[in-house]
């Protein structure tokens, strides 16, 4: 069976390829949002004396920072920069925020950067789904807390928008976390109007067509979504086009 040829609403776009100079700015943004003494004290934590890295109990966003940062300083050695996709993502970030910097709401996101894996993933998602809404000149709303709705959105009317992307540590339980946080997500749309986006890491074993559909089809078994409700699937990925290493999104859009 191909499972993609039943989706219909599909959408996809590059999100960016980085510079060496883009980058950089990026990780100097999100340093001067935290504080430096902040990032300093972390990565001081991460290695040691020998070189060598910890990654128990510290921030994802002080280990990203510090990887990328290697990778910068590899790439002005070299003049090539092949960075991972925890960089590619760190790069994202820092323009999210960038674009996001005069938003309702800015200022208490930047606590949660600092939070653990979990906190991190799924407000990275939050911010560049706002940032797509900004940059179509619609205003946004950001919210704080995780009892909340994530985004106002105001087009021609408000829209109210969640945004979830759970942590998947293997195939196996992808339909018990999406199903669970599709649930968590409807729960704190208000009269169960409005958008849920939520985000899923591509597993090696899938294509994101395949993946997407799936997951679609395990939804629909599991979770009852209102006619009020629309859904955007999507899965977030690095892409390597000839020698340049980017970032793309596929998304589906459900009722």
């Amino acid at each position: 069976m191909i499972w993609y040829t039943t989706l219909k609403k599909v959408g996809e776009k590059m999100i960016k390829y980085y510079t060496v100079e883009e980058t950089q700015r990026s990780l100097a943004y999100i340093e001067e949002l935290v504080g430096q003494g902040w990032m300093e004290k972390w990565v001081h934590n991460i290695r040691d004396n020998h070189g060598r890295m910890h990654h128990n109990n510290i921030p994802p966003l002080a280990v990203r920072w510090l990887k990328a940062s290697d990778e910068i300083g590899y790439a002005q050695l070299t003049g090539c920069l092949n960075p991972s996709e925890e960089t590619l993502r760190l790069a994202n970030l820092g323009e999210n925020l960038y674009t996001l910097r005069n938003t309702p709401g800015f200022r208490e996101q930047i606590p949660l950067i600092k939070g653990d894996i979990n906190i991190f993933r799924r407000l990275c998602y939050r911010l560049s789904v706002a940032a797509d809404y900004a940059g179509q000149k619609i205003k946004v709303i950001l919210q704080n807390g995780t009892e909340k709705h994530d985004l106002l959105v105001q087009a021609e009317e408000k829209k109210t928008v969640v945004t979830t992307a759970p942590l998947i540590q293997n195939i196996n339980e992808i339909a018990a976390v999406t199903a669970a946080a599709l649930k968590s997500a409807l729960s704190k749309l208000p009269n169960s109007r409005g958008m849920v986006y939520l985000d899923l890491p591509l597993p090696a074993a899938f294509s994101p067509q395949k993946l997407l559909q799936q997951v679609k089809e395990q939804l629909q078994i599991n979770v009852e979504v209102p006619d009020s409700t629309q859904v955007v699937l999507s899965t977030t990925f690095a892409e390597k086009n000839g020698a340049q290493m980017g970032l793309r999104r596929v998304w589906y859009e459900w009722n």
